[in-house]
C-alpha cells in the first residue's frame, strides 16, 4: 500500500507539473487575432437504476496557424490547442 501511495504522489507529481507548463505557454502565447472554437453537447444515459441522464458539453479552442499537415494528403493536425469538459446531473 505504501509503495501505491508512492506511485500516485509521484504521477500526481507529474500531471501538475504538465499542466503548469501548458498554462505558462498559453499565458506567454499573447492575444490572438482569429480563433476558432468548436462546440458539442448532449445528453449522457447513465446505467444507474432510477436516475436520469446527465448533460455534457465540450469544448476545444485554437488559432488558425495551429493546424497543420505533416503531408500533403494526409489530414490536418492540431499543434496546440485547450480543451474544456463540464457534466451537469438532471
Amino acid at each position: 500500500m505504501i509503495a501505491l501511495n508512492i506511485l500516485l504522489k509521484r504521477w500526481v507529481g507529474s500531471q501538475v507539473g504538465a499542466l503548469h507548463h501548458v498554462e505558462s505557454t498559453v499565458a506567454s502565447s499573447g492575444i490572438a487575432e482569429e480563433l476558432i472554437i468548436k462546440v458539442d453537447g448532449g445528453h449522457i444515459n447513465t446505467t444507474e437504476e432510477g436516475k436520469r441522464s446527465f448533460e455534457a458539453m465540450t469544448a476545444v479552442i485554437y488559432r488558425p496557424e495551429a493546424l497543420v499537415s505533416n503531408d500533403k494528403g494526409t489530414r490536418i493536425n492540431i499543434v496546440q490547442r485547450q480543451r474544456w469538459m463540464t457534466a451537469r446531473s438532471r
